[in-house]
């Protein structure tokens, strides 16, 4: 899996800075609005990044434990990027300090998070705070993902899908990278795409992120893994470790069967693709009808046959997704009593 970087912010992969917490390693991207500036642990230091967490507040606002506690539990400890050592520094943002209304219990509160140093920073109505550094993302074929954290993302009637982790089979368009079939040859005759797959042009509007482009069988035929020959075969997780992932669809499956933070991933299917991958790897999927969507964007096989699918862990979450896939397609039909 790939790495992501934005058009938005434009920022090269060079100008990143890292930060280790524990076991986990943090990628700070500058961002044009900056809405808080200060670096190092005084004033006179910014050579090194710092931790903080920010609490959103509003001038006239009581903070109390309870209100704390709430945040803590429905925001932070529902994230799986946030560790409780960022409460170290706690940043209240929107707010001075003077116009908000600090209870005593909320201070004992912040002593037991371990919070050492409290910051209060007026909200800037000029300034529009991005939601994370991957808002607007793309998938690229570095080998990495950068997961973003959940605490930035609220589903709502416009952005049902807002936050949902979605990976890509490297078949299908992600705009300004190149789509390569897990071929050396086709990577470099082809140039980068010039727009997203319409597949996926509907998911990143609903918000959903794109967090990088899985493998598949070669130029989407049968390859098994002994016969994986530029690029090693995805690893399938289920039974006893030499089960196969079937294909072509095989990173995509073997990716939600190995990684509890990815909550959806595209496949492609013409004659089982998505189907086979999904009984192997021990996952769900949809297979769309045949031309019930758009496939703009997706490399073929057989165009007749052709259809993009999904793979999930959560079924609950897939009438959503089929939602916003299927739009207002004529071919959908009211299921019979």
């Amino acid at each position: 899996m790939a790495p992501m970087t934005t058009s938005e912010v434009a920022v090269a992969i060079d100008e990143e800075v890292t930060l280790s917490v524990g076991d986990f390693k943090y990628v700070l991207i500058p961002h044009e609005d900056l809405f808080v500036s200060f670096n190092g642990e005084d004033d006179d230091d910014t050579s090194n990044p710092i931790l903080f967490l920010v609490y959103p507040t509003e001038p006239g606002q009581t903070i109390s434990r309870d209100a704390l506690c709430d945040f803590r539990t429905n925001v932070l400890d529902r994230d799986d990027v946030f560790q409780p050592a960022f409460c170290i520094h706690v940043v209240f943002y929107g707010s001075r300090e003077q116009e908000l209304q600090i209870t005593p219990d909320a201070n004992e509160e912040l002593e037991e998070w371990n919070t050492k140093k409290r910051t209060f920073v007026q909200r800037d109505p000029s300034c529009n705070v991005a939601p994370g550094p991957l808002d607007s993302p793309e998938a690229g074929i570095d080998g990495r993902v950068i997961v973003p954290s959940r605490s930035y993302y609220k589903p709502s009637p416009s952005r049902p899908l807002n936050g949902l982790r979605v990976a890509v089979k490297d078949s299908i368009n992600i705009q300004g990278h190149k789509t390569t079939l897990n071929n050396r040859a086709w990577r470099e005759l082809y140039p980068p795409a010039s727009e997203h797959a319409h597949c996926v042009q509907l998911l990143i509007d609903a918000g959903a992120i794109i967090v990088g482009k899985v493998k598949l069988q070669a130029m989407i035929v049968r390859e098994e893994p002994v016969e994986a020959v530029e690029f090693t075969n995805p690893f399938n997780p289920r039974g006893d470790g030499y089960q196969v992932p079937s294909g072509s669809s095989s990173g995509s499956a073997a990716a939600i069967a190995s990684y509890d933070w990815l909550d959806l991933s595209l496949g492609s299917d013409t004659n089982g693709s998505v189907r086979k991958p999904a009984h192997y790897n021990g996952c769900h999927t949809i297979r769309p009808t045949t031309g019930i969507m758009n496939t703009d964007g997706v490399v073929g096989f057989f165009p007749e046959f052709d259809m993009p699918g999904f793979f999930g862990r959560d079924l609950s979450r897939f009438p959503e997704i089929m939602s916003v896939w299927y739009e207002d397609s004529q071919m959908l039909r009211t299921p019979s009593e």
